[in-house]
């Protein structure tokens, strides 16, 4: 790692630009975007779940490691134990950007389960930052940076979200390009894009739930707000998006919605009970 904290600086920001150019010419950047976090992060593993499903069992993710590779006994035991994980029930169940586990679980759960015990532990993967790049109705793509000594603090996570936005917005321009280059292909029936839409942390948790399939009463019960405020939020969904209906906003998030960006930065989660 550059010792200079400003060549430093500059160094990741070269780097960063180099892997956007490379998503917007339709290469595979897993490998060199694994490698960068881990780098300018300090990070003794990082790992890309590509199209892992919200339910943390279907579809099965291809999974990209950077560190030692899953042998093919861990990547079995993984898609058994996933879904007992509560920090990856805590990431599948809302839409966030860039977070710590300890900021979301509480600690002692994750270092008393067995899949601490049997995968994570053995390999000092205590302490773990993930970076959500995209989110469907049902699946997600998910960044996720792993060190056994100590936590990531602020300005580790300030770096993976300046990352992962970089790379979001890429893959937008991405769309952009191969939408000019062909026209003919398939369009929603209403003028509301995701690249154009910008919505708040709570907006964000709002439509998650709503592709879900979720009532406004199941909504109100989740994000402890009253059912009337779940309903002001999905008209101001509506009207933001462009669409007219529940199932015509959760197209739009399966189609490309899941990019869209908050308004405003990424706040600390509130630890659940």
């Amino acid at each position: 790692m550059v010792a200079d904290p400003y060549a430093r600086r500059a160094a990741l920001v070269r780097e960063t630009a180099e892997i956007a150019h490379a998503v917007v010419d339709g290469d595979d950047v897993g490998p060199d975007l694994l490698a960068l976090l881990a780098r300018h992060v300090g990070a003794d593993t990082t790992t890309l779940s590509v199209d892992l499903g919200l339910d943390l069992v279907h579809p099965v993710p291809r999974v990209l490691v950077h560190g030692d590779d899953l042998t093919e006994t861990e990547r079995a035991r993984w898609r058994e134990l996933l879904p007992t994980h509560p920090y990856a029930r805590y990431l599948a169940s809302r839409p966030t950007l860039t977070t710590r586990m300890t900021q979301c679980v509480v600690p002692e759960d994750v270092w008393g389960s067995q899949v601490y015990e049997e995968l994570l532990a053995p390999r000092g993967m205590r302490y773990q930052a993930a970076a959500t790049l995209g989110s469907g109705p049902t699946t997600m793509t998910l960044v996720c940076l792993w060190r056994e000594t100590h936590d990531f603090d602020d300005a580790a996570l300030e770096v993976v979200e300046g990352v992962r936005a970089a790379v979001h917005d890429a893959v937008l321009l991405r769309r952009r390009l191969v939408g000019l280059a062909d026209p003919a292909q398939p369009r929603s029936d209403w003028s509301g894009g995701p690249d154009e839409v910008r919505l708040t942390p709570r907006q964000l948790e709002v439509v998650v739930l709503v592709a879900h399939g979720l009532t406004n009463a199941q909504i109100g019960r989740r994000l402890a707000i009253s059912e009337r405020t779940v309903r002001k939020h999905v008209e101001d969904l509506f009207e933001r998006v462009g669409c007219t209906s529940r199932s015509q906003l959760a197209a739009w998030w399966s189609r490309g919605g899941a990019f869209a960006t908050s308004t405003d930065p990424p706040a600390a989660p509130i630890l659940e009970p």
